[in-house]
């Protein structure tokens, strides 16, 4: 793919994400489908284009998001999880070790849905959603494994993706 292409794809990709993440105010029952879908746009670009590049897109609709988004909860989404994910998953898929590759995102996945639910703990109680009688160890535990669970679908969900993309729509329509 020419460089021309790769900036055209990204921008394109750019766009996509920052205008689906400005329809969760009016689709609230679609943020986190919405967000699942511009995670789908990054994931494209890792695999066509590179990590880098991915990166790069990831980081300016994260930036452009949070500045121009209304209801905050389908960007934040997107920053702590589908954002970035589907970067780790293309680094994750070039281990060629199929043991060793499950291992490495079952003990990723658990330690980012442990620390996104432990950040998320600290700030309700700081603003006070919530009291430290009502946080207990088996609450924490049953939010993070719940976590572990959402992102491990959300890396089998773009697993069927990039198989779908490369046996069907690649082959049927020849691109470059």
């Amino acid at each position: 793919m020419k460089k021309t292409s790769q900036l055209a794809f990204c921008s394109m990709s750019t766009a996509i994400n920052v205008v689906l993440l400005n329809l969760a105010p009016f689709l609230p029952f679609a943020s986190y489908s919405l967000c699942f879908i511009c995670g789908v746009f990054i994931y494209l670009i890792a695999i066509e284009i590179g990590n880098k590049d991915a990166f790069i897109v990831y980081f300016v609709v994260s930036v452009i998001s949070f500045f121009s988004i209304i209801y905050n909860d389908a960007a934040l989404l997107y920053v702590l999880v589908f954002g970035y994910y589907p970067i780790i998953k293309n680094f994750f898929d070039g281990i060629k070790i199929k043991v060793l590759r499950f291992f490495l995102i079952l003990f990723f996945n658990f330690a980012l849905s442990w620390l996104i639910v432990n950040i998320a703990m600290y700030i309700f109680l700081v603003i006070g959603i919530i009291k430290i009688k009502q946080l207990n160890n088996f609450y924490v535990m049953y939010v993070t494994f719940f976590a572990n669970f959402v992102i491990i679908t959300y890396n089998f969900c773009l697993s069927m993706f990039k198989r779908y993309y490369f046996n069907v729509f690649k082959m049927r329509y020849k691109l470059y």
